[in-house]
């Protein structure tokens, strides 16, 4: 009974949305379907509505810049994807490519100023448009021995690196991915908004990642100093050397692999995981509502002071109890001046070997 009663809802919310349609759109209101397109109502509809002043165009534009006296590269698009390709050259090709059905075709744009050479698809001064379906990509080739620096501002684009030895990378990407590979670099800044960071064999002295609802997935990180900041999203690092990292999540779990170096980690809510392959180290853990489980060397030394208000502490390590009270464990394991120091609010606390 229950699921009839559904289904004629469902039909009624339907036919009164066709009827709607018909009403405000009448003889040019036609339903078209696109082939190999996922389907939903919602997006059924609402295509339909906003293709009607939408065109087509194909693009394939090159431009030629020259690289010599140029120390900063700088690139701004929408909707359009940017792939930093490097290779043996000694100017700047810049490779406009793919199709777009929207109300409007952003434009190409180069232009030299000093040392700075600016690359853009612009919107012309346009705040509002449309786009239904694009696989535009602004393919960037640089030279080799370019080593200065880059910054990348784009929306609803993804932006792929690899196989760059720069200065200075910043980049900001709003509803889009940002992909690295085999980078190396004396600063890097990610910020993403709804959008994934992955990166693959990054060699950086100062790193950053921000990310405001999405991922951040980083293999293979060598770096002095380390900051990431999440809100709501995930964070995992496997195989990170740092001297000092900071990790910050408002809700997202942590999970940190073969980590070497001191580690400060901040989150209200989420599950943390840290685990070192060597020891000679400091953490220091604050979490509001979460589980965190530490996993050390055999061997590591260390004093412990751990805190909980509501959850428990557990320990593989022989722990030579210096003080103790409900939710609380102060105490050493050897003799070091390694220190953890854990508080959480609601949340076990584990450190195994």
């Amino acid at each position: 009974m229950k699921k009839t009663v559904i289904m004629l809802i469902g039909i009624t919310l339907i036919a009164f949305g066709v009827g709607f349609l018909a009403l405000n759109y009448g003889s040019n209101f036609e339903i078209n379907i696109v082939p190999n397109e996922k389907q939903s109502i919602a997006k059924f509809f609402d295509a339909n509505i906003n293709k009607k002043n939408m065109f087509i165009e194909n693009i394939d534009e090159e431009k030629i810049e020259t690289a010599n006296g140029i120390e900063n590269i700088n690139i701004e698009t929408p909707f359009v994807d940017v792939n930093i390709i490097s290779e043996n050259r000694d100017d700047v090709r810049i490779h406009y490519n793919g199709s777009i059905q929207s109300n409007y075709i952003p434009e190409l744009k180069t232009n030299i100023k000093g040392k700075n050479l600016y690359i853009s698809a612009t919107k012309g001064g346009i705040n509002s448009y449309n786009v239904y379906k694009t696989d535009l990509k602004l393919d960037i080739y640089i030279p080799t021995d370019f080593e200065d620096n880059i910054e990348i501002s784009t929306s609803s684009g993804d932006i792929n690196l690899s196989n760059l030895n720069l200065y200075k990378l910043n980049v900001v990407a709003s509803s889009g991915d940002v992909k690295l590979s085999n980078l190396y670099a004396n600063s890097l800044s990610i910020k993403t908004t709804s959008g994934e960071q992955w990166g693959e064999n990054l060699e950086i002295e100062q790193s950053k990642f921000l990310a405001s609802s999405g991922d951040i997935q980083v293999y293979d990180l060598i770096t002095q100093s380390l900051f990431v900041e999440t809100s709501s999203g995930e964070q995992e690092f496997k195989k990170l050397e740092s001297e000092k990292s900071t990790f910050l999540a408002s809700s997202g779990d942590i999970e940190i692999y073969g980590n070497t170096g001191d580690v400060d980690i901040t989150t209200s809510s989420g599950n943390i995981e840290l685990n070192y392959d060597v020891f000679y180290n400091n953490i220091t853990i604050t979490a509001s509502s979460g589980d965190v489980d530490i996993i050390l060397p055999k061997d590591a030394e260390f004093n412990i002071k751990a805190s909980t208000t509501s959850g428990d502490i557990g320990s593989s390590f022989p722990v030579t109890v210096t003080g103790k009270l409900k939710n609380n464990l102060n105490g050493k394991v050897g003799n070091s001046n390694n220190t953890i120091n854990i508080n959480t609010t609601s949340g076990d606390i584990s450190i195994e070997k």
